[in-house]
């Protein structure tokens, strides 16, 4: 039995040290190693106790008996150890097959890394090539933008000079007078005539835009900023003075007679141009000029220009119905010419996000735009109103009124600043705004608000388009008109229910506003180039039909 014993214990020993020397470390084969020094120990003691030293056998089997049980359970735990071990190493193995794993994805990633970085010096090596190219055309550039400059510079002191009064002897001016307009013969047999309007200001570029191309019909535009009666403009038989906004007439008249008698001196100014020969071309801008303190006087002063001008420019075809209880128009005298969009006035660049910032304003706040003179025929004090009532409605979302523009010195403009400033979630900036800053106010806005009580034309309306802005204004039959564009809705303009109806609608509903791009059709009607084309080709049929005494 003895033998028996040790023998097992020696097979179980070879056995457990083959398969372990295959799978374990070198910390657990230390272990193995003092396993099997038991076991050995374990073996020359039954072998000893077999022997029979001084015992007699049969008292040496319950010895053998408690070490072969030993050797088990010492066998058994090598098992679990052995068992242990193998999980460990299953474990560094996944944990080895994971880091190959990421270092492929990184020497992939390094491959991309080296081929994009490979694609970008590429880039800048052409972007090098490209640059050195533009070198000498950009000096080109600089010596053309110059003499531009210059030459503009010269034209802009000779315009000046006409303002002033002194073009009718200056020989620079002279000069540009006996120039060939384009597509004139190379005889100069076309010359230049005079085309004096006014009386203008410096807030809306809109002029500019309308006789751009008058050069190119042999027409030179000359601005007049202030008409003074007392003296006259000095043009030459066959010349044009268009004349645009008549408030200047009752400006500072404080009664009646005052502003009877001013209507009459205009009228004999005007008077004596025409009788040398100068043509009257009158365009109409407004009913009757807002705030008008005598209206019955603008009204008869109207009717006279009426008959006296050579032609009539109207800004919509409407304007002749518009104006009828005033007074009338002669068709024959009729030259339409619709308003131009700003296109290429105004900067126009910056993105919302960057304007919104500018402005201070939240990204989910709903911002009503209120642009231009701050004059109280413009519905300020209901579209406060209509404001105050749309965030009690809604005292959830953010909604901000922003009113920007200069106004005029009255007392009801003062009244009207401030209540805004009183006004919750409004912001008001009374005062000229900057070209360079106008894009920032109408890319920052949701709704672009026209709630004027009277108006004929609006030059913000299109200036909103131009910018692709969603517009809400009173029911005109101008603004009927321009529900082509896409961008228009419209409210009842006598109604403050129906205003605030539609701004309610329009805050509760945002994702419902029209959205640009303007309509094709619309944006080619109102393009400022073919306008600008339109309105010099009425001047010169106008004067190549009416011979001058001069036969200029």
């Amino acid at each position: 039995m003895g033998r028996s014993s040790g023998t097992t214990v020696s097979v179980l020993g070879d056995h457990l040290r083959q398969r372990a020397r295959a799978a374990l470390s070198q910390r657990q084969l230390a272990m193995l190693r003092v396993l099997r020094r038991r076991a050995l120990s374990a073996r020359t003691r039954i072998a000893g106790t077999a022997a029979g030293r001084d015992e007699p056998r049969s008292a040496s089997l319950p010895r053998a008996r408690e070490l072969l049980l030993l050797a088990q359970q010492q066998r058994d735990d090598a098992r679990v150890q052995l068992r242990a071990a193998r999980r460990q190493r299953d474990a560094v193995s996944a944990k080895q097959a994971g880091l190959r794993r990421q270092l492929a994805e990184a020497h992939a990633h390094r491959d991309r890394a080296r081929a994009k970085q490979a694609l970008l010096l590429e880039q800048v090596r052409s972007a090098r090539s490209q640059r050195n190219e533009a070198g000498a055309d950009r000096a080109a550039l600089r010596d053309r933008l110059r003499a531009a400059r210059a030459e503009r510079e010269t034209f802009r002191r000779e315009l000046d000079s006409a303002v002033n009064g002194e073009f009718a002897t200056t020989e620079q001016f002279d000069r540009l007078r006996r120039a060939p307009p384009v597509g004139a013969s190379s005889n100069g047999s076309r010359s230049f005539r005079d085309l004096a309007y006014g009386p203008v200001g410096t807030q809306n570029p809109v002029l500019s835009l309308l006789y751009a191309r008058c050069p190119e019909h042999g027409l030179l535009p000359q601005p007049t900023r202030k008409v003074d009666l007392r003296t006259t403009l000095p043009l030459e038989p066959g010349s044009i003075f268009n004349l645009h906004w008549t408030r200047f007439v009752q400006l500072g008249c404080d009664t009646a007679s005052d502003a009877s008698a001013r209507s009459e001196q205009f009228l004999r100014w005007l008077e004596a141009l025409t009788d040398r020969g100068v043509h009257l071309v009158w365009t109409i801008h407004e009913e009757l000029p807002h705030d008008c303190p005598f209206p019955e006087i603008e009204i008869e002063l109207r009717r006279e220009l009426a008959q006296r001008s050579s032609l009539v420019h109207v800004l919509q075809p409407s304007t002749v119905e518009l104006v009828k209880p005033f007074y009338e128009l002669d068709p024959t005298k009729l030259l339409v010419v619709e308003h131009p969009l700003y296109v290429g006035i105004y900067p126009n660049y910056v993105t919302r996000e960057t304007s919104r910032r500018m402005l201070d304003l939240a990204d989910d706040e709903f911002t009503i735009l209120l642009f231009g003179t701050i004059r109280p025929y413009k519905g300020v004090d209901r579209l406060l109103s209509a404001i105050t009532e749309i965030r009690r409605r809604h005292p959830e979302k953010p909604v901000r009124l922003i009113i920007a523009g200069p106004t005029f010195s009255s007392v009801d403009s003062a009244q009207v600043i401030l209540r805004a400033k009183a006004t919750p979630g409004v912001t008001i900036e009374p005062r000229g705004i900057h070209s360079l800053h106008v894009q920032y106010l109408f890319r920052a806005c949701d709704l672009v608000v026209l709630p004027y009580n009277e108006f004929l034309n609006s030059g913000v309306l299109l200036l909103a388009l131009t910018f692709e802005r969603p517009v809400l204004a009173g029911d005109t039959p101008v603004t009927r008109d321009m529900i082509s564009s896409g961008l228009v809705r419209c409210f009842e303009r006598t109604s403050d229910e129906s205003l605030l109806h539609e701004l309610d609608r329009a805050v509760s509903e945002p994702q419902l506003l029209p959205a640009g791009p303007l309509a094709p059709e619309f944006a080619r009607r109102h393009d400022p180039s073919l306008l600008a084309g339109q309105l010099a080709l009425g001047f010169r049929t106008m004067l190549d039909a009416v011979p001058t005494a001069s036969g200029r």
